[in-house]
């Protein structure tokens, strides 16, 4: 299994998430375009889930833009 999660700090253009919060309000999903709504996965949660689903065989790697975590990647071995 990969999951890949882009970095919420690095996201280019803060304009561009403005404008997705935007027109999910105007097509009547505002409650898509809330802030507590967004980006609810961090790297510090994974390991828990992970637990939780009782997954062991995993690795966590990071690609860098930069020298800057761009994106986690998570690797789960059969």
């Amino acid at each position: 299994m990969y999951i890949n999660k882009k970095n919420y700090w690095l996201e280019l253009g803060y304009l561009d998430k403005i404008l997705k919060k935007a027109i999910l309000k105007i097509i009547g999903l505002s409650y898509f375009a809330l802030e507590k709504n967004l980006y609810l996965l961090f790297p510090k949660d994974i390991p828990q889930i992970l637990k939780t689903l009782k997954i062991k065989n995993y690795k966590i790697v990071y690609n860098k833009f930069a020298f800057l975590k761009s994106s986690i990647i998570l690797i789960i071995k059969k």
